[in-house]
């Protein structure tokens, strides 16, 4: 059965959703209304890219693929769990939030540099690229709004750092 380019696409911004929502969830009042889904976009777009145009999939075993993309999800949920160590309202302030905007898209776009490979008849590497991007972007603006949402709902039970590492999990699984 030949997948969906949606299909393919929805799986591949799921792990921007969950990491948009997660840090929203773990930094609530910082700004990164446009930051974090442009890094998204950036990260996968490229990803996409690149693994088109080197066939990741004849160099890199499907195993190691996902050996690879569960190593990519624990950094990630470890940089969360470091983001939400930072006492509330120095999120914004802190020197190391740029490094970590630009880490978590980074690191989670190899799922879109190992699914590169999938060829769809009539769709380039280019736009194939410009899909992710702007699907990856789509899905971190839903994030961002999902995890402001439920913040608040979870900080009064604790819950803020147990629902990060589900959703990055969640993304794992998605991939």
């Amino acid at each position: 059965m030949i997948p969906s380019v949606a299909g393919v696409l929805f799986l591949l911004g799921a792990d921007s959703f969950c990491a948009s929502a997660a840090i929203r969830i773990q930094a609530p009042g910082a700004r990164l209304k446009w930051q974090l889904p442009a890094a998204f976009a950036v990260c996968d777009g490229l990803g996409s890219f690149v693994g088109s145009l080197t066939q990741a999939g004849w160099i890199i075993d499907r195993r190691i693929g996902s050996a690879i993309s569960a190593v990519a999800v624990f950094a990630v949920i470890g940089l969360l769990l470091m983001i939400g160590k930072r006492p509330a309202g120095q999120y914004s302030t802190w020197p190391g939030r740029a490094a970590f905007l630009a880490a978590i898209p980074l690191l989670l776009a190899v799922d879109n540099f190992l699914a590169g490979q999938t060829n769809f008849s009539g769709v380039t590497p280019a736009i194939m690229a410009g899909m992710a991007a702007a699907t990856s972007c789509g899905m971190s603006l839903v994030g961002l709004a999902a995890g402001e949402f439920a913040a608040p709902r979870l900080e009064r039970f604790g819950l803020a750092g147990l629902a990060s590492a589900a959703l990055m999990l969640g993304a794992w699984a998605a991939s």
